[in-house]
């Protein structure tokens, strides 16, 4: 991400991609943009980070064009559509095809009108996505249609970068070399800072669930080096950059923070990932069998601006909406309680309380992870409300959706209050419960309202 003071691997991957000048092949089909014009617009969508990383990157390396405005999608309308000549988007998709927060007031103006022309704007978009999804690339293929269906000249088709790949990113520099909008010869352009990595040593790792049917998670802490300034905030993200395997390459993993920074160290909770082959996952494995005590790890901080805390990035129009020290609705699962984890830590460090954590596990018996600190939170007044769910014990309430359908009313109540809503964990079943509990009990478009307003942040994986 690149945010001060840390950048995001994608940051140094798209740095990658601009400074590899002599590999370049000649695409065609390329179309070049209308000479003259005085700024380029890049519009992104993120939900993580990478896409604003890349489109600032972007921005710097075409700072030689001009003058280059950088905005979110969101703020993109057609006023600003028709003030530029060029506009580059990137754009992530999330979850199954689904605009990223930040793009979700372009997809309502854009992808379901059709009265706006826009035959005056040449344009591209690099779409940011994961092949293991069904529908890879989906928003990004959806902004690049329906910019073409508005009248807008494509420069060249929608490039699709699965998972950052270096290949991928190679092919949207040649195309952007292609269409003139970067010089080959010209190495000045790029003007990013090296990602910066941090060595540090494993302190301690606890195995939280000894007994559990579901899969083991482990609390590891890692010791900040003395010698370095290192912060992130709450809602931020570890990437760990795994040794060389065998055959030379090189893998990252990305891991919600469960602590503070002013603590002294980088606490991390991992589910050791069993494969069918009986091995284990590439970071969990690394991290929670090979790694041990006393050894050393590379991280680098990534800034995950889209849940940080009420305070940051509060889009609210109106501020009379939410009081000073809005409470918190934290919902989550399994590791996602490391993201809710840092919000509570940073409540106790804000003196604010009154918040309400509603976290869903297998068994009571093995799995009531962090019991003690909870329920000594709850005492404390940190939080208001303490609502667990398991799984595997049977009973009515056995997922967090469970637990937020029981207690609609509650839920409505917070949320008229200005209540802000944090959801961290699987993508797969919880993540999409959970949000269509919240339509069913506040409706589509004051769920939509939430998400604008920055009032409702997701990091689920």
């Amino acid at each position: 991400m690149l945010y001060e003071p840390y950048w995001q691997a994608a940051a140094v991957l798209a740095a990658y991609a601009l400074l590899c000048w002599a590999c370049l092949r000649k695409p065609t089909g390329i179309a070049h943009p209308a000479a003259g014009a005085s700024e380029i617009l890049i519009g992104y969508a993120s939900q993580g980070g990478e896409g604003q990383a890349l489109a600032e990157a972007l921005s710097g390396a075409l700072a030689h064009q001009g003058a280059v405005q950088v905005l979110p999608l969101n703020a993109v309308d057609e006023t600003c559509l028709v003030q530029h000549k060029i506009a580059l988007f990137v754009v992530s998709t999330y979850g199954e095809g689904e605009p990223p927060d930040s793009g979700l007031k372009f997809s309502h103006r854009w992808l379901r009108s059709s009265s706006e022309k826009l035959s005056h704007l040449h344009y591209a978009v690099l779409a940011l996505g994961d092949k293991t999804y069904q529908h890879y690339c989906g928003f990004g293929v959806a902004v690049d249609s329906a910019l073409a269906n508005h009248g807008g000249q494509r420069m060249f088709p929608a490039t699709q970068i699965d998972r950052l790949s270096e290949a991928d990113l190679d092919l949207w520099q040649q195309r952007l070399q292609q269409a003139g909008l970067l010089q080959v010869d010209d190495h000045s352009l790029v003007k990013t800072a090296p990602e910066q990595r941090h060595g540090l040593v494993l302190s301690s790792r606890r195995h939280l669930n000894s007994g559990s049917p579901g899969g083991a998670l482990y609390h590891l802490q890692f010791k900040l080096p003395e010698a370095e300034i290192i912060h992130w905030q709450a809602g931020d993200i570890a990437v760990l950059h795994l040794p060389k395997s065998a055959t030379g390459e090189s893998a990252q993993r990305k891991y919600s923070i469960a602590s503070l920074s002013s603590s002294g160290q980088l606490d991390l909770l991992v589910r050791l990932v069993n494969k069918d082959d009986g091995g284990y996952g590439l970071g969990s494995g690394f991290l929670c069998q090979q790694l041990t005590p006393g050894s050393r790890a590379e991280f680098c901080l990534q800034t995950n601006a889209a849940f940080h805390g009420p305070t940051e990035n509060l889009l609210i129009e109106d501020a009379a909406d939410v009081t000073q020290s809005p409470s918190m609705i934290l919902i989550g699962n399994g590791s996602g309680l490391a993201g809710l984890r840092a919000h509570l830590l940073q409540a106790i460090e804000n003196r604010s309380g009154g918040h309400w954590l509603v976290f869903g596990e297998r068994t009571k018996k093995y799995d009531s992870v962090f019991a003690g600190q909870l329920e000594g939170w709850q005492q404390q007044g940190v939080l208001a409300e303490l609502d667990r769910a398991f799984s595997r014990d049977g009973g009515e309430l056995r997922y967090v959706q469970d637990v937020l359908q029981q207690k609609s009313q509650q839920l409505l109540q917070w949320v008229n209050a200005g209540a802000f809503i944090f959801v961290c964990g699987s993508q797969q079943r919880m993540a999409p419960a959970v949000h269509r509990v919240l339509v069913d009990v506040l409706g589509e478009d004051r769920v939509e309202q939430l998400i604008l307003q920055g009032r409702y942040r997701r990091d689920i994986y």
